[in-house]
């Protein structure tokens, strides 16, 4: 039997969850139009893809895309899919597809959670 006092839990700190939103009018236009880190998080569009940059590593984080529209009417059908760069470890690229998994710029919204 043990005695003694019960080590008290601890909580590891984390990073905050960072977010960015897109709009994308037309091919290599991407535009960050808010982001949790305002001025600090980057996008840019080029090959079909737009990469969100981030000031930390998100190589261990988990992250998350959907398909939106910035304005007031409903998004079309299709969805998002995320990868983190294979040429920077704190960027994400996002692909946007239409309903029949084909190429489409539209917008999104990105959530990055990292522990």
């Amino acid at each position: 039997m043990l005695e003694g006092p019960v080590p008290g839990r601890h909580r590891a700190e984390r990073t905050p969850p960072r977010e960015a939103r897109t709009r994308r009018a037309g091919a290599n236009n991407a535009t960050l139009t808010r982001a949790s880190d305002a001025g600090v998080i980057t996008a840019t569009e080029a090959g079909g893809a737009v990469t969100v940059i981030f000031p930390i590593t998100v190589a261990d984080c988990a992250d998350v895309a959907g398909r939106n529209n910035d304005g007031t009417s409903p998004p079309v059908s299709g969805y998002a899919q995320t990868n983190v760069s294979p040429a920077d470890q704190n960027a994400i690229e996002v692909h946007t597809k239409d309903k029949d998994g084909n190429n489409e710029d539209s917008d999104f919204q990105l959530i990055v959670v990292c522990p």
